[in-house]
């Protein structure tokens, strides 16, 4: 949930247009309060798989407006010296990757457990150090430009 508030205000101020932001925040909101109802009905103690597939299609959401934002007005030479785009590029890959994962999380358990583990090790675990590794750049050219600007 934290990484949720965290990840929507980002894209919030830096993606979306102010006309819009007004109908974003009532979305953002519904989806944190189903997100927290759902876990209370259902159990504190176990893991929301809905929710998070929920979370989780929205930032692929959040990616592709993100990209769209950056290709539509683009104001560097290089695109990969954009912030943004490398943000953008980072949790399209990690979101899509634990997407499919969570989506599925409840028949895989059912099925075959092993299989689930083996998803989670090798297939998720990668795509978020990939994601840190792209947060980490995106962050250090964040600071580049402010240095060049300032």
């Amino acid at each position: 949930m934290v990484e949720f508030l965290l990840l929507s205000s980002y894209f919030y101020q830096y993606v979306f247009e102010k006309k819009y932001r007004k109908q974003i925040l009532i979305v953002l909101s519904l989806v944190a309060v189903y997100f927290v109802v759902d876990t209370c009905v259902h159990s504190i103690l176990q893991p929301n798989y809905i929710g998070a597939a929920i979370f989780y299609s929205l930032y692929i959401l959040f990616a592709v407006f993100g990209l769209y934002k950056v290709l539509k007005g683009i104001e560097y030479l290089m695109i990969e010296k954009s912030p943004l785009f490398i943000f953008c590029i980072a949790f399209l890959i990690y979101a899509s990757g634990s997407f499919i994962i969570l989506l599925f999380e409840h028949e895989l358990r059912e099925t075959n457990k092993e299989f689930i583990k083996f998803m989670w090790c090798y297939v998720r675990n990668p795509m978020n150090i990939l994601k840190n590794l792209l947060i980490g750049y995106g962050l250090i050219l964040m600071n580049k430009n402010k240095q060049v600007a300032g």
